[in-house]
């Protein structure tokens, strides 16, 4: 079976992942190419959808739904899906998705769109005051690597953010017990594979390891793994790294990446997570 990779025109964030996946799937016999997203990839001719590459399987380390789509739609199976990576790349959907399915996620609501000046009013900083308390964290929906995240402690500070920011943005209860520290879950096929708590100890309330924060063992209550094995089921994830953090009433959901970089948890735990996911793939095709 012939299988591509495709990784973000410019982002070269996934690249040693990318290369770690395909080494993967070399060492047990099987051929797969990379490619960035570019114009020849796919389009629409004559009314039908028109490929400009031969493959049966695509691991899409891009976020480029209609790509992905396109792809689906010629027959080609992607992994993760296109649907499945619209919602986690879209925090809000992610939330939506989850609520009322027995996972804790915090108070979160969504701020309006808004297409010129005023970004937000005093009126809605009280509203979102009373929702979420204070401080809250006002953190962009397409966010990533800790990047458009915040912390918000007063009306000025949350005004100025907005004024710099793009694109949608939701603001969410600060769950403080879990300030700079989460727990990071792998999970493929249904089944959490590797896990690390990671702690940012400069003072950050952000605990990624691109903000500062540094991947640690660890040894999670049960309750995490299901939880996080529950997250991926819902959203029909192939692969993906769960993000809970540490509530006083257990496991709370930051997010979930559908492309969770795996070099600091390989490092960490010992754990071949890119092989499992290519053995994972490979089943798959085989049904």
């Amino acid at each position: 079976m012939q299988g591509i990779i495709i990784l973000n025109k410019t982002d070269l964030s996934l690249d040693k992942q990318a290369n770690s996946i395909k080494l993967s799937f070399e060492n047990m016999g099987h051929s797969i190419e990379i490619l960035r997203n570019n114009l020849t990839i796919a389009k629409i001719s004559k009314n039908n959808v028109e490929l400009g590459i031969d493959a049966d399987f695509c691991i899409f380390l891009d976020k480029d739904i209609e790509l992905a789509r396109m792809l689906e739609k010629a027959g080609i199976r992607v992994f993760n899906r296109a649907e499945a990576i619209e919602i986690c790349d879209d925090k809000m959907l992610t939330y939506i998705r989850l609520s009322g399915k027995g996972v804790t996620v915090p108070d979160t609501c969504s701020l309006p769109i808004v297409y010129r000046e005023p970004y937000a009013t005093l009126n809605d900083y009280e509203n979102i005051v009373k929702q979420c308390g204070r401080p809250f964290v006002l953190k962009e929906n397409n966010s990533s690597l800790g990047m458009g995240v915040f912390l918000i402690k007063s009306y000025n500070e949350f005004i100025s953010r907005l004024e710099t920011c793009r694109g949608r943005y939701l603001a969410q209860s600060f769950i403080s017990e879990s300030s700079g520290k989460d727990l990071r879950i792998i999970v493929i096929g249904g089944k959490a594979v590797a896990w690390m708590k990671r702690e940012n100890y400069s003072g950050d309330f952000r605990s990624g390891i691109a903000t500062g924060g540094k991947g640690e063992e660890y040894s999670p209550d049960n309750e995490y793994i299901k939880i996080a094995e529950k997250c991926a089921k819902l959203l029909k994830l192939d692969y993906c790294g769960v993000d809970l953090l540490f509530g006083n009433k257990g496991p709370v959901l930051a997010e979930v990446n559908s492309n969770a970089l795996t070099q600091t948890m390989e490092k960490i735990t010992g754990v071949p997570v890119t092989e499992i996911y290519a053995r994972y793939i490979l089943s798959c095709l085989k049904k």
